[in-house]
């Protein structure tokens, strides 16, 4: 160090740690005022820009080298998917996969978080601190479910509530904020999730998951009943928020067309309730670009469409038939606001065009697949859900999901 940068670093020290202290002025000021201070003392224009930088992006109080991540660790060579794959892609690109090595004999598996930036051409892991479970060979499971805000940012929530683990960075450093909610949002944030949330003996609420890692409850949910399971809630492509759920007698849709301030009823089609619970309707929820919704019943091989909201629904013809054996009929939303339906047993899949009105047969076969994210997802086997499990972002062209 020369005698003209020590007697810059005190000064540009001082000048940051004064600043640090003052509540932050936006950076047209913050750059009038290290001109100021560099004119009076000499500060050569690098240590002025250093010193801008430092106190515009609030994270540099004091000069020296940020902290480094840990070093990268080698994931070992048995990682593999954990028990039912939980995968999401953010885009075509970005994603994560949960993962595990297990010992070849009895013990403890340990978790893993993979990421990939190239569709799933290449994975990076990263293991998740104290996060472990009995070998998936004696029928182990993580008891953990992926949350993926984007494509640095998840969570992993404990299925007992208690337990998170979250990273702001794809799994390189790992913190565990509490999943218990604490105070209220008016909205759904952009890069947060939202999870209904049952209530024994009172109207259902919304969790939601914020970018930071922590939960609040949504300040204004819609007035459902006690919900069987908590679930998440689905987000269109054009941002409308989508929930449904079912006690022993009814079922309910409600969608949001503000980020959750406020909800609407999304009437369901009478024909579609079950035999003896008129309330009750059989099916679920399939929904991707938000303006299109479709009520989809697995087991019985019935479709029904509604453009507005539930004011209209309209049955769909399904072009496969009701096979005998339990196979449940797969069906995947389009962005344009089709539908692709697949036949499990035959390995044929039709598809519906967003403006269309009947299901056509696709030229080259298909996976059964289901969506996950940017992306899809399909299984091996008869059913279409052993491994192992491939991905794609068109259902043509398919890589397997190995790390």
């Amino acid at each position: 160090m020369n005698d003209r940068d020590a007697a810059v670093e005190p000064l540009l020290r001082e000048e940051l740690e004064h600043l640090a202290a003052l509540p932050q002025p936006e950076a047209g000021a913050l750059l009038r005022r290290v001109s100021r201070r560099r004119r009076r003392n000499g500060i050569g224009a690098a240590a002025g820009a250093l010193a801008v930088l430092a106190i515009v992006t609030g994270t540099v109080l004091t000069v020296g080298r940020p902290p480094a991540r840990p070093p990268a660790v080698t994931p070992p060579a048995n990682l593999a998917v954990a028990g039912v794959p939980q995968v999401h892609f953010v885009d075509a690109d970005h994603g994560f996969a949960l993962a595990s090595s297990c010992p070849a004999a009895a013990g403890d598996c340990a978790v893993w978080l993979a990421n990939t930036s190239d569709g799933g051409t290449s994975w990076q892991a990263h293991q998740v601190p104290g996060l472990t479970y009995p070998n998936a060979a004696e029928g182990g499971d993580p008891r953990v479910t992926l949350r993926v805000l984007d494509a640095s940012r998840a969570a992993l929530d404990g299925y007992d509530g208690d337990r998170r683990w979250f990273t702001t960075d794809a799994g390189a450093t790992w913190t565990q904020p509490s999943p218990r909610p604490d105070g209220t949002v008016d909205s759904i944030p952009a890069n947060g999730l939202a999870q209904i949330e049952s209530n024994a003996g009172a109207p259902v609420g919304i969790v939601v998951l914020l970018p930071d890692g922590r939960s609040a409850r949504l300040a204004s949910p819609p007035v459902a009943p006690l919900t069987e399971s908590m679930t998440d809630v689905t987000v269109g492509t054009d941002g409308s928020a989508w929930m449904e759920g079912s006690d022993d007698d009814r079922s309910w849709l409600f969608v949001s067309r503000d980020r959750g301030r406020s909800w609407n009823r999304v009437p369901l089609p009478a024909e579609a309730a079950e035999p003896g619970r008129p309330h009750r309707t059989v099916g679920r929820l399939a929904v991707y670009d938000g303006r299109t919704a479709f009520l989809v019943d697995a087991s019985g091989y019935r479709l029904w469409r509604t453009k507005d909201d539930g004011r209209h629904w309209e049955p769909l013809l399904v072009p496969i038939a009701k096979p005998s054996e339990d196979v449940g009929l797969v069906a995947s939303p389009e962005a344009d606001g089709g539908l692709t339906v697949f036949d499990v047993l035959t390995g044929r899949s039709f598809t519906m065009r967003g403006n269309g009105d009947r299901f056509v047969p696709v030229a080259a076969e298909q996976r059964p697949s289901v969506r996950i994210g940017a992306r899809f997802l399909a299984g091996s086997g008869p059913s279409g859900r052993e491994p192992p499990y491939f991905h794609s972002s068109d259902r043509q062209t398919w890589t397997e999901l190995h790390f």
